[in-house]
């Protein structure tokens, strides 16, 4: 009867925590801003609003994707393109540093965007930074870089603090990296890969931050 009572009450602090959690979610409050739920428990973005709004301090790492959890894509928008066809995306063996990497093919030459689903508010003059590791096939091109929005979220700018990188027959993984200080008019931004061009590209270790 003991062990009944036991798995009941685990049972009830599961329930009661992801409640906690959802309620948190909604009221779209930060408890620890540094700290990353869904980095940590991905599983937990299945609370998450369609578009969560983080708040973070200075310091704070926004993001740091390996790829290689369970669920490590779920804080992040399906890929799309410009005509919704001939991509497609899947985590792969051959990680730069652990097992996995994500692996984005174009079939064509289409644009197509990854973006990370949290809004992250800003004021004017925060830094953030960003860095992350790619891998080209064939004649892709990809892209790194923030989307800057205003109050309302409507696109000031698509790809702020913009790194790019082309095929160049190397198989090697190279990084691409760069720093934004967010200017007046600017309410949240996101992250985002973006590319175009015939291939494969192999994305792994991203990191986003907001500088001291």
């Amino acid at each position: 009867m003991r062990i009944y009572q036991i798995a009941l009450f685990v049972l009830m602090s599961i329930l009661v925590g992801f409640g906690f959690y959802w309620t948190k979610c909604q009221l779209g409050v930060d408890i620890i801003d540094d700290f990353s739920w869904e980095e940590h428990f991905p599983l937990m973005n299945v609370f998450q609003k369609q578009v969560p709004v983080t708040y973070p301090r200075p310091g704070a790492v926004l993001i740091q994707a390996s790829f290689d959890r369970s669920f490590a894509l779920a804080p992040w928008i399906k890929v799309y393109s410009t005509t919704r066809k001939f991509i497609r995306e899947q985590i792969v063996k051959g990680g730069r540093s652990e097992p996995y990497a994500l692996m984005i093919e174009d079939f064509s030459d289409d644009f197509w965007v990854k973006e990370y689903s949290h809004w992250i508010a800003v004021n004017t003059g925060d830094r953030f930074g960003y860095s992350g590791l790619v891998r080209l096939e064939d004649t892709a091109r990809v892209y790194m870089g923030l989307t800057l929005y205003d109050e309302n979220k409507h696109v000031i700018d698509w790809n702020s603090a913009a790194t790019a990188l082309s095929a160049d027959g190397s198989a090697a993984w190279k990084e691409l990296s760069s720093r934004l200080t967010v200017p007046g008019g600017v309410a949240f931004i996101r992250f985002r890969v973006s590319g175009e061009k015939k291939g494969r590209v192999y994305v792994d270790d991203i990191r986003f931050w907001k500088e001291q």
